[in-house]
């Protein structure tokens, strides 16, 4: 008789399938907003504007001047959206990992010791178990 395929497989590959899909449209998104997020110094009482990024493993700024209202609601926005899909993002990686560890089937382990007992021969065997001394006797005779 022939293997038939497990309905609930085939909805979890294609959850699968989903899942990553959107992850790559996720980053896609991120990569197309702009670098960085801005930052406001307070010198002297006027406002600088810098953007700030990672460059080489350390936060780097660049120089903007004064900008313009809009400019900086842009930069605000696209930092809001960045963080949404971060979290989104993150989310998405634990489903994947979810995913693939049902459609796999990993073995896991043990959850108490009293499946190790039952599943381990070794354990099972008798093991002499050295006696304690009792009470008033000295040990080591």
């Amino acid at each position: 008789m022939p293997k038939r395929a497990d309905p609930v497989k085939g909805v979890f590959a294609e959850e699968l399938s989903n899942a990553v899909r959107r992850l790559g449209m996720y980053a896609q998104a991120i990569r197309s907003l702009p670098r960085g997020s801005m930052v406001s110094r307070s010198i002297k009482g006027r406002k600088y504007f810098y953007i700030a990024f990672w460059k080489d493993g350390k936060v780097r700024y660049e120089y903007k001047g004064r900008v313009a209202p809009e400019e900086y609601r842009r930069y605000v926005e696209a930092s809001a959206k960045k963080a949404r899909y971060r979290k989104l993002m993150a989310d998405l990686r634990a489903r994947i990992v979810f995913i693939r560890r049902a459609l796999h089937e990993r073995k896991r382990r043990p959850t108490s010791m009293k499946q190790v007992v039952i599943e381990n021969p070794v354990i099972n065997s008798p093991v002499r178990k050295p006696s304690l001394p009792a009470a008033g006797e000295k040990a080591g005779r």
